[in-house]
């Protein structure tokens, strides 16, 4: 929609009104005056009849008729003026429409206005994203703008009946395993639970408009309360030295318009003022449906993800009898040429009877443990046991399979056990 083309046309209209309407005024004021000269006219006649003693009935009929018809007359200049008071008064409120192509043409050099059918289509614009607390998704950050300098944003809170967490999501106790170890590998495998929030929704325009047509009521709706737009200007870089040079600055300017309610952003905000986002129900509301929707795509309850939360912490002995036999397995394997640093002095601690300290991690079979070396320094370590109800294959052979020897910290696998083994001075 062009602004000064469209405000043009209707103040060129609105003008046409209040020719028009004058003319017809100026028309209603002729008949009135003709009918009220008749009138007198046919007055004196009536005083020279009844002073002569002559028959007046006719003059007198001739007098109702022409009263009736001014009082017609009256009435049609008094309908014609309230129409022309309303007229200009239309017209007078185009001076701000004026005002603001005049401002769009010259300060935003933007005349074309992107058209919106209602203002709830402005919605398309809102970018999305899904944030997590503890893993759970908790709120929904809704903005308009850029992500770093919103113009606005909103915060919809998100319910569930039960948490809801990332879809695919490795929780952040098993970060340091491979993505090609892990027993479900998913487009989502190198994501963890250190990541506070996933984008959603990206707007299908990326470019904002200080201003936006809406066609449903036909009115010129501003991004913000604020007009804005940058002007260049020179400025001295001493002010108080009439000699100093001058730079050129940009400024960011604006122009008050409307009040603050009339704009898109505060419109949304109070629409969004008492928004959840249930994912037990649909929204009625459309955009609210698509946002829920996109939720439940990018995350899965919390009881239907396959790595189960620990809730129990166990000593060092419970642990040693779930993973006993595994852990057994790695310190039986063949040494091999790949077999040193931080790994060959595990293996050979244990091999010598020295009992690594475990602890539970919070997910269901991923442990930590600590080995204390005859010379009073520590081997730290963390390990994975795939739970037997996945499909895991790892191969058969009974010497450990090493992917990361750097002498700091080392990964190895056998069968379903996988173990990171680092120097405690590692962070």
């Amino acid at each position: 929609m062009n602004i000064v083309t469209h405000t043009r046309e209707l103040v060129s209209k609105a003008d046409e009104e209040i020719s028009s309407g004058d003319l017809v005024l100026k028309q209603a004021g002729k008949e009135i005056a003709a009918t009220e000269k008749k009138l007198s006219e046919l007055a004196t006649t009536k005083d020279r009849l009844m002073a002569e003693g002559l028959n007046k009935n006719e003059v007198e009929l001739k007098m109702q008729e022409l009263e009736e018809k001014r009082v017609v007359f009256l009435e049609k200049q008094s309908t014609q003026q309230a129409t022309v008071e309303a007229a200009k008064a239309a017209r007078s409120a185009l001076d701000a429409l004026e005002l603001l192509a005049q401002l769009c043409d010259e300060k935003l050099n933007q005349v074309e206005i992107p058209e919106l059918g209602r203002i709830c289509d402005f919605q398309a614009q809102l970018s999305v994203e899904l944030r997590f607390q503890e893993g759970v998704a908790k709120t929904c950050r809704l903005w308009i703008g850029e992500s770093n300098r919103p113009v606005r944003e909103f915060e919809l809170p998100v319910k569930s009946s039960i948490d809801q967490v990332r879809r695919g999501i490795v929780p952040a106790a098993l970060k340091w395993v491979p993505s090609e170890w892990l027993p479900v590998r998913s487009s989502n495998s190198n994501r963890h639970e250190s990541d506070s929030a996933i984008i959603l929704v990206e707007p299908k325009v990326s470019a904002l408009s200080e201003l936006y047509f809406i066609g449903e009521t036909r009115t010129w709706v501003p991004l913000r309360p604020d007009i804005q737009w940058m002007e260049t200007e020179r400025r001295s870089r001493n002010p108080h030295d009439w000699n100093s040079p001058q730079d050129e600055v940009s400024v960011m300017k604006k122009v008050k318009w409307g009040v603050s309610e009339d704009a898109l952003g505060e419109q949304l905000a109070k629409k969004f003022e008492e928004c959840v986002l249930d994912l037990d129900r649909k929204s009625e509301d459309p955009f609210l449906a698509m946002v829920e929707e996109k939720i439940r795509e990018a995350t899965q309850p919390v009881d239907q993800t396959i790595y189960a939360r620990n809730t129990v912490l166990l000593k060092t002995g419970e642990i040693e009898k779930r993973i006993g036999a595994s852990f057994r397995q790695f310190v039986d394997a063949p040494w091999t040429a790949e077999t040193k640093g931080l790994w060959a002095n595990l293996k050979y601690y244990c091999e010598q009877g020295e009992r690594p300290r475990f602890y539970c991690c919070e997910v269901d079979g991923a442990y930590g443990f600590r080995l204390r070396t005859r010379d009073h320094n520590w081997i730290r370590g963390r390990l994975y046991v795939v739970p037997d109800a996945l499909p895991y294959e790892s191969g058969s052979s009974d010497v450990p399979e090493i992917q990361k020897n750097y002498g700091s910290s080392v990964l190895v696998r056998l069968g379903r056990l996988i173990l990171k083994v680092e120097d405690e001075t590692v962070g």
